[in-house]
C-alpha cells in the first residue's frame, strides 16, 4: 500500500513538473526572443520570414500588457517594445525595420485597448515608412480623436511619397 502511494505522489509530482514547463517555457522563449530583438543576446542568423515572425511573435507576447490597465505593467511591456522598435530602426536593418512596422500593422486588424494603439501608432511615427501609410489612411476615419491625430501625425513625418498622397487624399 505505501509502494502504491509513493507511486501516486510521485506521479503527481511528475505532472506538476510537465505542467509548470508547459507554462514557463513558453515564456522563457517569448523572453529570449525579446532579448534578441532588443540586442542584449545574440540572435541566430534568419531569414526575412523569420526575422518578421521573430517580430509578430514578440509584439503577440508584449500587446496584452502594452495595453493594460495596471501602469507599470503596462510602462514595462512598453519601454520593452519600444527599445525593440528603436533597434529595428537603425541604420543598415531595413528587414528588421519592415518586418516590426508589418507586425504592428497587422495587429491594428483586432481591436486593441486605446493605450496599446496610441503606443504603436507612436512606434509607427518612428519607423513607419510607405508599408504603413494604407493602416495610418484608415486611421484618419477613426472615430476616436485622439487615434485619427495619431494616425495623421505618423503619415506627416513619414518620408514616403504614399504617406503625402494618403494626407492630401484625407484632406
Amino acid at each position: 500500500m505505501k509502494t502504491q502511494r509513493r507511486n501516486v505522489y510521485v506521479l503527481i509530482l511528475l505532472a506538476a513538473l510537465v505542467c509548470a514547463s508547459c507554462v514557463t517555457a513558453p515564456q522563457a522563449r517569448d523572453s529570449q526572443l525579446i532579448g534578441q530583438l532588443k540586442g542584449e543576446i545574440e540572435a541566430p542568423q534568419r531569414t526575412d520570414a523569420e526575422i518578421e515572425q521573430a517580430h509578430t511573435d514578440a509584439l503577440a507576447a508584449l500587446l496584452h500588457d502594452i495595453g493594460s490597465s495596471d501602469l507599470a505593467k503596462r510602462n514595462e511591456a512598453q519601454q520593452t517594445y519600444r527599445a525593440i522598435c528603436l533597434r529595428a530602426g537603425r541604420p543598415e536593418a531595413e528587414t528588421e525595420r519592415l518586418a516590426a512596422c508589418r507586425a504592428i500593422i497587422a495587429a491594428f486588424d483586432a481591436p486593441m485597448p486605446k493605450p496599446a494603439a496610441s503606443f504603436l501608432l507612436r512606434q509607427l511615427e518612428y519607423i513607419g515608412r510607405g508599408e504603413s501609410a494604407g493602416v495610418l489612411s484608415l486611421l484618419l476615419e477613426d472615430g476616436d480623436p485622439q487615434i485619427r491625430e495619431m494616425a495623421r501625425r505618423a503619415l506627416l513625418k513619414n518620408p514616403d511619397p504614399t504617406a503625402a498622397s494618403a494626407l492630401r487624399e484625407a484632406l
